[in-house]
Parts: structure tokens; C-alpha cells; sequence
């Protein structure tokens, strides 16, 4: 008898064991933060730990890689400094001449999301076999700390009607809105992201569709009954979304604020400053229209310009390809204006890119996805850099401020400069695109200024001649009696430059060194 209890004590202490490990390897969920300016992890604590979101895009991520493959693709963008992933239930690209298209497209392990093509987006019409794959990458994204930002569908190619009518209902939103819910409700490494470049209007009229506005939001109610178990019912978008973290990805040149801002599964902004001509370099001013609305809510760049991809010109795709340099600049623009992070993307990474595949010529990919214009490209590497930068200073208190730079010419877009006050004013940061000469209200810093370069090619402190600083020190100290509200800095060189002026008794450490906001 005894012995019997001995072993039932001991098998519950081993289920103990492993229950407690589960749940240790989870991530603390994401919530919006007290100031609903940026999102912080719910680990419990009084002081939740304010978390950068920095993305990249991996729209096929489940049908283009093996199990290896996508352990190998985490492991390499957690050391490069990446926390989310953003990606789709199912493939978008088709292949040319074949009938391997969209949203049946099969996995690498062979199974397709859906019995067949005409049985799309129907929970009774699923093929397990590929939704345990899906289930197993989140579970291999939580290894890695990774959050997946996960769309339930594209909904430019499957809701829209002039472009197909398939999701044409709000009970077909609804109910499978309500299967993806239901299915992850216990994933706390997953980001709700409804819409899929789909702008809720008549593309003929250019008029917004109220019945196409309906369906996104038939969705999200969808995923928050589904969630919450709720009764399997549309209500016009009534639900509890306490439970959940939502945001819609939209077209390009817009904010999800054009339509959504009031609505209560919105918890922050979603822009797509996207890859047309007019749009790639003024994501800021998007930024800062969203930072202005009221209710306050976050806001993030959900799609700039990939690295590698051309820009879309009269609807055609034509040279200049995105550039290392053109990632950094609506990166570091963007979180100055007020984003509380940055996705970035690569024309070779998000397709997942293999020279000897059958894609289509439409997207003009450059080399594969694991070469050094994929996932090891320079863009992608020098986003730690930034990221590092930022969680040296608390910038989660900063403000934009454009009155730092009292001569800012307006909507000069190629030479912007952005900056950033702390709300203290202990700290104000800078990001100059190219080479210049501009003055400074230095009286906006408290204190003693010490005045830093860093460049955001490689993270290394800078003397003024842009050459690295072994000693890690300020390249300048300014004081009191000589700051002015016209205090000119020239940038080193001619690339692009972070200025960081910080008030010395402040005792700040080396931009890019220490993660302050863990304290």
C-alpha cells in the first residue's frame, strides 16, 4: 500500500514537473501598455517590461519549409534580434503553368490546408495533417522567443470581391475567424493580424464597401468568440477582446486608422507605407498622423519596402531594388516619429525564394532565401544594431519632436530628419538619411549635453570624422553656458547617422551597450 502511494506521489510530482516546464517554456502574452503607446510583456510583474517589436515578413513560412529549415530560419533571425514573425495560415504565390496556387497550395510535406480548392477557408473542410504542421512551428517559435503575428487569410485575393468571392459572407468570416481563435486560444506567442493589403472599398468606384468593412470585422468578433468559447454567433462585431491582440495589415500608402481606429478589436495600428514610388520613403508622416489621433493607440509599419525588391511605378515594377540603406531609413524614421517598432522585409525571404522553383516572374526575387540576400542579407543584419540602440535609452518615453530641428524644411522627404525627445528631456536621438549641416535647440536637453555618433551600419561610436571611437566616449560634452537653440552639428560622413545628445549627470550608458528598460 504504501509503495502504491510512494509511486502515485511520485507520478504526480513528475506530471507536476512536467506541466510546470510547459508552462515555463510559454511567453508571456503581449498587451498594450498603460500610456497606449507601445506593448509590454504580461509576465506578472508590477512593472511590465516594455517590448520592442522588432518583425520580419515570412509570408510562407508554412508551406515553403521543411521542419529543419524552419528551425533553421528562427534560429539565424533570434541572433539577428528579431521577436516577431509575420506570416499567413496558408501560401499566397502561385506557380507558373501549374495547378499549385494560392490558398491550397501544399506544404513541404505535401498537405494542403484544404480538401480541395472549391472547399476554402470551411473549418469542416480541413486537412489535419497541414494544421498540426502550423502548430508545430508556433510551438518552435516559442523555443525561440519568437511571436507570430498570424493572418487568417489574405484577404486582397480571397474577400475582395472584384478580385475573387470566396470569403463573401460575414458568417464565412465569422466562422472561420472563430476555428483559428478557438484552435490557438491557448497560444500566448501569437499577434491577430485581420485584412491582407485589403483596403474595404469598391475597386471600380473607389468608393469605401460597407458590406466588404463588415467581413474584417466579422472576423476578428470570430476569433474572439472562438478564443473565449464563446456562443458560435455573428454579432456585429460585439465581442470580448480583452483576450486577444489585434491589429489589420492594410494596403499600401495607408494606416488601418482610416477605418478602424475607433473600434475595440483594434489594439494598435497597422500601416503599410509599402513599396510604390510615392509611398516608400514617408512612412513617418504616416506614423505621425496615427500618433496624433485620438483614442491614443500604438502604431507600427507593418509593411515598408522589402530589401531587394523593385519599386512599383504607374503599377509596374522597375529599378532602383530596396537597398540596405533604405531599410535603415524608414526604420529609424519611423520608430522616431512614434512607431513602437519596425517589420522588415526581403524580396527573397518572404516567398522563400529557390532558383530551381517554378514561381512566377511577377515579384523578380534575386537569389535564395538562405544566401547572403536572403536571411544573412545586410539589411536584416544591421536591425540588432537599431534595436540594441533603443533599448539603450528608455525610449519608450520618448516624444516625437520636430521643433529640435528649427530649420526642417517640410516634406523634403529624401533628407527628413527625425527626431525624439525623452519626456524628461534627459535624452533627444536623430536619425540624419545623408550627409548634412543642421542646428539643434540644444536648450530643449536638460543639463550638460554629451553629444554621441552611432552609426547604424554596424553600431560603433564615432568620432566626428566617423571613425570609430575605441574609448567609447562622447565625441563632444557641451555646457550649459554654451547650448543654444541654433547649435550646428555637420554629420560625419556620407551615409546616414544617429545623433544621441544626452544630459551627462543623467550617467546614461554607451548607446547600444545596456538593455535599460529590463531595470
Amino acid at each position: 500500500m504504501k509503495k502504491n502511494i510512494v509511486h502515485q506521489g511520485l507520478l504526480l510530482l513528475c506530471l507536476f514537473s512536467i506541466a510546470v516546464s510547459s508552462l515555463a517554456q510559454q511567453l508571456p502574452k503581449l498587451k498594450v501598455s498603460n500610456n497606449h503607446r507601445y506593448l509590454v510583456q504580461d509576465d506578472g510583474t508590477k512593472e511590465r517590461k516594455p517590448f520592442f517589436y522588432l518583425g520580419d515578413t515570412a509570408w510562407e513560412l508554412f508551406t515553403r519549409l521543411t521542419k529543419s529549415e524552419v528551425e533553421k530560419y528562427f534560429q539565424v533571425r533570434k541572433e539577428q534580434g528579431f521577436n516577431v514573425i509575420m506570416t499567413i495560415s496558408h501560401n499566397e504565390v502561385k506557380e507558373k503553368n501549374t495547378q499549385k496556387e494560392g490558398a491550397n497550395y501544399p506544404n513541404r510535406e505535401s498537405f494542403t490546408p484544404f480538401l480541395d480548392k472549391d472547399h476554402l477557408f470551411i473549418p469542416e473542410s480541413i486537412v489535419p495533417a497541414y494544421w498540426e504542421h502550423v502548430d508545430w512551428v508556433f510551438k518552435q517559435a516559442e523555443k525561440d522567443g519568437m511571436y507570430i503575428a498570424l493572418l487568417p487569410y489574405w484577404g486582397n485575393l480571397y474577400a475582395q470581391k472584384e478580385r475573387a468571392n470566396l470569403i463573401n459572407n460575414n458568417e464565412m468570416a465569422y466562422n472561420w475567424g472563430y476555428f483559428m481563435g478557438n484552435r490557438y486560444k491557448d497560444n500566448t506567442n501569437i499577434i491577430w493580424v485581420i485584412g491582407g493589403d485589403y483596403e474595404p472599398w469598391d475597386y471600380k468606384t473607389k468608393k469605401f464597401d460597407p458590406e466588404e468593412y463588415m467581413v474584417s470585422i466579422a472576423n476578428a468578433e470570430g476569433i474572439a468568440d472562438g478564443i473565449n468559447g464563446a456562443k458560435k454567433q455573428f454579432d456585429g462585431g460585439n465581442a470580448d477582446y480583452s483576450t486577444s491582440l489585434m491589429t489589420y495589415h492594410i494596403n499600401e500608402g495607408l494606416s488601418s486608422s482610416k477605418y478602424f481606429h475607433q473600434l475595440d478589436f483594434l489594439d494598435f495600428n497597422g500601416i503599410q507605407s509599402g513599396h510604390n514610388m510615392k509611398d516608400i520613403a514617408r512612412n513617418y508622416q504616416i506614423v505621425e498622423e496615427d500618433y496624433n489621433k485620438s483614442p491614443i493607440k500604438p502604431t507600427i509599419d507593418l509593411e515598408s519596402w522589402y530589401e531587394y525588391i523593385k519599386v512599383r511605378k504607374n503599377g509596374k515594377w522597375e529599378d532602383p531594388r530596396c537597398s540596405a540603406f533604405d531599410v535603415r531609413r524608414n526604420a529609424y524614421r519611423s520608430i522616431l516619429a512614434g512607431a513602437m517598432g519596425y517589420t522588415y522585409g526581403n524580396n527573397n525571404v518572404w516567398l522563400f525564394f529557390r532558383k530551381n522553383q517554378n514561381y512566377e516572374d511577377k515579384y523578380n526575387p534575386t537569389n535564395n532565401w538562405d544566401s547572403d540576400e536572403g536571411i544573412y542579407s545586410d539589411g536584416a543584419r544591421q536591425m540588432i544594431w537599431m534595436k540594441n540602440l533603443f533599448a539603450s535609452r528608455p525610449c519608450s518615453k520618448c516624444i516625437p519632436s520636430a521643433d529640435l530641428i528649427p530649420d526642417t524644411i517640410p516634406g523634403d522627404i529624401e533628407t527628413h530628419i527625425q527626431s525624439a525627445l525623452a519626456e524628461d528631456k534627459s535624452f533627444a536621438l536623430f536619425y540624419i538619411p545623408t550627409k548634412q549641416v543642421f542646428n539643434v535647440d540644444l536648450t530643449q536637453v536638460t543639463g550638460k549635453v554629451a553629444c554621441w555618433w552611432y552609426n547604424p551600419v554596424n553600431g560603433i561610436i564615432c568620432d566626428q570624422a566617423g571613425k570609430e571611437m575605441k574609448t567609447k566616449k562622447p565625441f563632444k560634452t557641451i555646457s550649459r553656458q554654451k547650448k543654444t537653440r541654433d547649435y550646428q552639428f555637420t554629420s560625419p560622413t556620407n551615409q546616414d547617422w544617429v545623433l544621441i545628445l544626452d544630459d551627462v549627470a543623467k550617467k546614461m550608458p554607451v548607446p547600444g551597450t545596456i538593455d535599460l528598460q529590463t531595470k
